[in-house]
């Protein structure tokens, strides 16, 4: 009877999969609040439903497997790697004054490429949300995106959690940052499935060649992504200083039906996904999926 899936994002190894559904769970049902609050709806009941797919798990390495890859530097990433880390600091340049911009010739090519990449993680180190660790963590984090990719298994293994949660009753799926990529290739690979409504948070799935060009299915002719299973509404929600959402419009990308694209304004946490789920916006895309019947009776 699950109503509402949640996808969360990258980097959550080493959170509880329990914890981390009571978060969503909670925020979630703020931003609902919110959303019948606004609405002068005061009577119905708020319950709807919900279950996280968890696959962090799928990138957690064992003590035996453990190496030093995961202590990465610029110099270890990949070219596409290397493109994403330069296309963050452009990014985050451009809406955090502390962040000092790329030279105009910032994508370059061999060493020069490593060195503008290592000058990243450094101007990265300053910005309000990836911190004085970038350095240190921002080269497993652009990994784990490679390994999505790269990695049939950790791929098929993160859209098997998904399957798992999605029952006949599940009419909202809302993935959140590299969620949203798991959760695009979850509902193309099940068109049968009754969900109509998907909802995109900090989504990345704009980036071109980094993420869009190696979806599954691949962009057709046209160069448009496949509109994903049988969805009627898509809503994608970006926070406007969001660097992981780096395409805050994604209603053009992909075929079929337009995409409703919705700024909103996280504060300091631009791409946390609480202040996400417990926008009012979300809350609104929810309830026009479910309507207000519909939720009162869940």
């Amino acid at each position: 009877m699950t109503t509402i899936v949640g996808v969360h994002g990258i980097a959550q190894q080493y959170r509880s999969e329990v914890a981390l559904a009571r978060v969503w769970r909670d925020e979630l049902h703020g931003g609902l609040q919110l959303a019948l609050r606004e609405g002068r709806d005061t009577s119905t009941a708020l319950d709807p439903a919900f279950a996280l797919a968890f696959y962090g798990n799928v990138f957690r390495r064992t003590v035996k497997s453990t190496t030093s890859a995961e202590l990465l530097d610029a110099a270890d990433l990949t070219e596409p790697e290397q493109d994403f880390l330069l296309q963050l600091w452009a990014e985050t340049a451009a809406v955090d004054p502390a962040v000092p911009p790329p030279a105009p010739s910032y994508k370059t090519m061999g060493l020069a490429r490593t060195a503008a990449a290592q000058r990243a993680l450094l101007a990265l180190s300053r910005s309000r949300f990836f911190g004085p660790r970038a350095g240190a963590r921002l080269p497993s984090v652009l990994r784990q995106v490679s390994r999505y990719f790269d990695d049939l298994d950790i791929r098929l293994s993160a859209r098997e959690a998904v399957e798992r949660e999605v029952t006949e009753d599940t009419r909202v799926l809302v993935g959140h940052s590299l969620g949203s990529a798991v959760a695009y290739e979850a509902l193309c690979a099940n068109p049968q499935w009754n969900i109509s409504t998907f909802i995109t948070l900090g989504s990345p799935l704009g980036i071109p060649h980094v993420i869009f060009h190696r979806l599954w299915p691949e962009p057709g002719s046209q160069g448009l992504g496949q509109r994903p299973g049988s969805i009627r509404s898509w809503v994608n929600i970006a926070d406007r200083r969001d660097p992981v959402a780096l395409v805050k419009k994604l209603d053009g990308l992909f075929a079929g039906p337009p995409v409703h694209d919705v700024l909103v304004d996280n504060g300091p946490t631009e791409h946390d996904v609480k202040p996400y789920l417990s926008a009012v916006e979300t809350g609104r895309a929810v309830l026009s999926a479910l309507g207000d019947s519909e939720v009162g009776e869940r």
